[in-house]
């Protein structure tokens, strides 16, 4: 890899950064705050594309002392649903383009 790709990449990755600075808000701050409170598990759940980084955050979540399992959408439509209890969180992950946000946390 050259140098002047490597700065690219990075200029590229810190434009990124700052595009998220500019929408953070108050949703942002509700979320911490759910899934800090959380006495339970937080339940993660996304499909295709957004299922993997929804896998990889709840295992994210799990190694780093907050304890958490992926629900495949699919999945708890046909029974599993009934592992998410009313006391816990849920991110949801879904394609940006389809909605207006990435991602929800809310309570069941």
């Amino acid at each position: 890899m050259s140098l002047e790709t490597a700065r690219r990449v990075l200029k590229i990755e810190a434009q990124a950064i700052q595009d998220v600075l500019a929408r953070l808000d108050a949703t942002f701050e509700r979320a911490v705050d759910v899934l800090f409170a959380c006495k339970g598990r937080v339940v993660v759940s996304g499909m295709g594309k957004s299922g993997l980084i929804a896998r990889k955050i709840s295992a994210t979540f799990s190694s780093t002392g907050t304890p958490s399992f992926f629900l495949h959408p699919a999945e708890a439509l046909h029974g599993d649903l009934a592992c998410w209890l009313a006391a816990m969180p849920c991110w949801w992950f879904r394609t940006a383009a389809k909605r207006k946000k990435s991602f929800s946390c809310w309570r069941h």
